[in-house]
């Protein structure tokens, strides 16, 4: 998520003169401390809501770090509310940081390979559970689901393969009849949904395994057989950290 270096308004000018004092980050995790030190700021009052922040290139600089490092803890703080991204414009304050971290935060500040890693945990259950208790209409959402999947890979299209790719996957959620563990679920894969559109190497990664991934995920819906489902996805490695 890039923050706009567009013309400011009044109170951007008010956000730069605050961040040069800003101590430039180091040893913790990096986007970690970015955003302890941007929600410091407004929490003290130094950055209001309705502030803009500075450009990308000024974070960086202030901050001492790389661009998917500022990127990484901007979109952190949008996912959690904090901020807002106005397109074409820049990124405002929209919100002060409640006083405690929400398990919605936390999955927004995780890395690619952190989110997968918890992700294929609890695919396990997911699909062991959908295998047991998917009805006919739920295979013919997901094989229509799949479709799209299909679809999007061969037009090239990473855009709606990120989408359709989330569909399906929701899809098997919901055969779980377990409206609980759809809502969790809808927050996971929420966050990845969201680092796939924006990181587009991963996507290229993700999409070579995923419609293999469907079609066995299919099989073994359709056979019923939750301890098939559930191997599946223990025998899936994280995509990003085979490709780093």
């Amino acid at each position: 998520m890039a923050i706009s270096a567009g013309q400011g308004t009044g109170k951007a000018s008010k956000a730069d003169s605050v961040l040069p004092s800003v101590n430039r980050v180091s040893r913790q995790r990096l986007a970690d401390q970015i955003i302890s030190e941007l929600q410091t700021a407004i929490t003290s009052g130094e950055l209001k809501v309705g502030d803009k922040l500075p450009p990308e290139p000024v974070l960086m600089e202030r901050f001492g770090v790389g661009r998917s490092t500022v990127r990484e803890a901007v979109r952190a703080l949008v996912h959690s509310g904090v901020l807002r991204v106005q397109v074409g414009d820049g990124t405002y304050v929209s919100a002060t940081p409640s006083a405690g971290d929400t398990l919605t935060d936390k999955i927004g500040r995780a890395s690619v390979a952190e989110l997968f890693d918890v992700r294929r945990a609890f695919e396990m259950s997911v699909a062991s559970l959908a295998a047991r208790n998917r009805s006919d209409k739920d295979m013919k959402r997901l094989r229509e689901a799949a479709s799209a999947c299909e679809d999007a890979a061969e037009h090239d299209d990473p855009e709606a393969f990120v989408e359709a790719d989330y569909r399906f996957h929701m899809e098997v959620a919901a055969a779980t009849k377990n409206t609980l563990l759809v809502d969790l679920y809808g927050e996971l894969r929420g966050a990845v949904r969201t680092m796939m559109r924006e990181q587009p190497d991963v996507t290229d990664v993700i999409s070579h395994h995923a419609l293999a991934l469907h079609t066995k995920l299919l099989k073994a819906l359709q056979d019923k057989d939750s301890r098939a489902a559930e191997r599946i996805w223990a025998a899936t490695p994280n995509p990003y950290t085979v490709n780093r």
